[in-house]
């Protein structure tokens, strides 16, 4: 073989098994960042459950919309539905909870007997679900215009 062809099939050779382990190497990083992100988002149900269980009454209940990791805060954030049930009706909360540090953040609350109809209660649940999307990233959540 002539020496002028060594270099370029050499090089060629380089880079399909440099490529090949780059792809390889890529491909393995995903599966355990994949993995990983499993793992959280497990342990984040796992936590839900047991927040509802232990919040949960007789006169409260309790009902997880949705639940997922953080990277942002390193934290598991639940959007929860807060039903109370007392002599004179029911009272509805919408909530964000970060799992881990128990903070609770109040999006909106209504009362069955008085104020829960004309949309107010379809407003929160549009509501929780944008605090929440902003508690997952990390952002601050655009200001509530409405006059609900």
């Amino acid at each position: 073989m002539s020496r002028k062809f060594i270099f370029p099939v050499l090089a060629a050779l380089l880079g399909i098994l440099g490529g090949g382990a780059a792809v390889d190497y890529i491909y393995r990083h995903n599966d355990q960042r994949m993995k990983q992100a499993f793992v959280q988002k497990e342990r984040c149900r796992s936590l839900a459950d047991r927040y509802i269980r232990e919040n949960s009454k007789d006169e409260t209940s309790l009902l997880l919309k949705e639940v997922d990791f953080s990277r942002a805060s390193n934290s598991c954030i639940a959007a929860i539905n807060r039903f109370e049930n007392y002599p004179a009706g029911l009272d509805e909360n919408w909530e964000v909870v970060d799992l881990l540090s128990d903070k609770v953040t109040l999006v909106g609350w209504c009362s069955e007997q008085s104020n829960c109809g004309n949309g107010r209660n379809v407003h929160f649940e549009q509501r929780l679900e944008v605090e929440f999307k902003s508690a997952i990233d990390g952002t601050e959540p655009p200001a509530d215009v409405s006059n609900k």
